[in-house]
């Protein structure tokens, strides 16, 4: 997300006509960095430039995104918490949409880990695969947003998890040594 709007806001600073107007209103979005702008206020106005509407929150793929940010916040920012030996080692201040989402993906089951903390669930397999999915589909709906084209191809690009970044990376030549 970061690389695309850096990228936009070059392009515009080059002031080249051939850049399309809803493009050019992404490098805008730029000046939010300096703000400290969060990732998802981010990537909805860039699909509000692009699109002229809001990434759906209750639905995929923005709402597997939302989650995984949620997760990410909660590991990066840890809370103390208070566990209740009594219920097995449960901890009580624990992020229910978080529990929530990793139960509605079924990567954390309702009674076989009611006693466990959600954490548990990251150690799964099955949780890497989903975080990966989650990270490749935004990514994808992000360049969706660019109009058809050149720009949709480059933001495609941009994304390291995509085919299209890969094929790239393998037709670019390696750059050559400085000449003596």
């Amino acid at each position: 997300m970061n690389q695309i709007i850096d990228s936009i806001a070059w392009y515009a600073e080059l002031d080249r006509p051939v850049l399309p107007i809803r493009v050019r209103s992404v490098a805008d979005v730029q000046n939010l960095e300096s703000l400290r702008t969060q990732l998802p206020e981010k990537v909805q106005l860039l699909s509000v430039a692009l699109r002229g509407r809001a990434f759906e929150k209750g639905v995929s793929p923005y709402q597997d995104f939302d989650l995984l940010l949620a997760i990410r916040h909660r590991i990066v920012h840890p809370r103390p918490s208070r566990v209740d030996v009594s219920l097995g080692l449960t901890a009580i201040d624990e992020p229910r949409k978080i529990r929530q989402g990793l139960v509605d993906r079924g990567l954390l089951h309702r009674e076989d880990d009611a006693r466990l903390p959600w954490t548990v669930a990251l150690s799964n397999p099955d949780s890497a695969v989903w975080a990966f999915n989650t990270a490749y589909h935004m990514g994808r709906a992000i360049a969706d947003c660019f109009p058809r084209g050149k720009w949709r191809n480059w933001a495609h690009r941009l994304n390291p998890l995509t085919p299209e970044s890969v094929r790239a990376a393998r037709r670019s030549r390696p750059v050559p040594d400085a000449v003596a």
